[in-house]
């Protein structure tokens, strides 16, 4: 490696580790005559990116965050989490059937790994005592290799709080995102909103645009975005729903290959007997399709 190149990495900050990294994938991508355009630093740090507003796209910083840096203002019901396996109590049984359910996607295969699911999130929320399959957008993304480079939410919040009873107070509707593969992370990692960092969340519901979030009232603004470069396989980010905006990313930084080994599925959680108390309002809007994600 050149002088001027090295510099170039050690200006970014980058680990022993990572300019190494770096440096290997370039030798392979030189031989297969892949390597265009100058060498790519593939960095775990901050970034920029341009997010898809829906009203048209705009440049912002990405800040890397550290688990333990997560601040949450809510301490019952918090807004986002990121869950290394490395705390799992439970981890031995978690992979075995995070492993199965990769191999077989059955219902059986589900509702082990959701059980083993549950006991890493009902130790991180107080309230919470039981878990279930939300009653709309109750799909499971399973190998999903697609990102999708809008800034969006899953469900329309209004639909969450005008259909669960307790929202918010004795239950909380949330998304879990799981890196399956760490192969094709950086291709294109998904950044996220960072709620504790927006001092009025009044001023993201003037700009929600249903499912999607217009770009800020001036260009000085710049929304909060996070991710973690560090993230393993089996690790989980976990945030409430109706609170959720988040995007995929690319950058010269990352391959602008459009590809991300993950899954993601949505839970309820509530007190003991949540699901069962409305069973019956669960089945009536389990059939209506009008709530499912276009």
């Amino acid at each position: 490696m050149s002088t001027k190149v090295l510099k170039r990495y050690f200006s970014n900050n980058l680990t022993i580790q990572e300019i190494f990294e770096t440096f290997g994938r370039n030798v392979y991508q030189g031989l297969k005559g892949t390597l265009k355009d100058k060498p790519k630093v593939y960095n775990k740090r901050n970034f920029t990116n341009v997010f898809q507003y829906f009203n048209g796209p705009i440049e912002m910083e990405v800040k890397s965050m550290q688990p333990e840096d997560i601040r949450n203002l809510d301490h019952q019901w918090p807004d986002l989490m990121f869950i290394s396996r490395d705390t799992y109590t439970n981890g031995q049984q978690y992979m075995e059937a995070f492993q199965n359910l990769q191999i077989v996607d059955n219902e059986k295969n589900r509702q082990a790994f959701y059980l083993q699911v549950d006991k890493i999130l009902m130790r991180r929320l107080p309230l919470a005592a039981e878990g279930c399959v939300p009653p709309f957008f109750k799909h499971i993304f399973m190998h999903r290799q697609t990102g999708l480079n809008r800034v969006h939410m899953d469900i329309e919040p209004d639909v969450i709080e005008s259909r669960l009873p307790g929202i918010g107070q004795s239950c909380e509707c949330y998304n879990i995102w799981i890196l399956l593969n760490k192969r094709g992370y950086g291709y294109n990692p998904c950044a996220f909103l960072y709620p504790a960092m927006i001092p009025d969340w009044r001023e993201i519901e003037e700009r929600r645009a249903v499912l999607q979030l217009r770009a800020p009232f001036t260009e000085e603004m710049q929304d909060p975005w996070i991710w973690w470069g560090e993230m393993n396989v089996g690790d989980m980010v976990v945030w409430k729903t109706r609170k959720g905006f988040h995007s995929g990313c690319t950058n010269d930084t990352f391959d602008r290959e459009d590809r991300r080994y993950s899954m993601d599925f949505r839970r309820i959680y509530g007190p003991k007997g949540f699901g069962k108390k409305h069973a019956q309002l669960f089945s009536k809007l389990y059939h209506d399709h009008s709530f499912q994600h276009p």
